[in-house]
C-alpha cells in the first residue's frame, strides 16, 4: 500500500492510502509539503 502524508500545519496531517504508486504519485503533484511511503 502507498501511503501519501500532507503535512498543511502541526495540527493538521492528512493521510491518504492507494494500492498503486501511479495514483499516490498523481497526488503528490504540485506539493512541497507531503512525502510517499510504502508499507506492506
Amino acid at each position: 500500500m502507498w501511503v501519501v502524508t500532507i503535512f498543511n500545519n502541526v495540527h493538521d496531517i492528512r493521510i491518504f492510502e492507494y494500492n498503486n504508486k501511479e495514483a499516490a504519485t498523481a497526488k503528490l503533484s504540485g506539493l512541497s509539503n507531503a512525502i510517499l511511503s510504502y508499507t506492506k
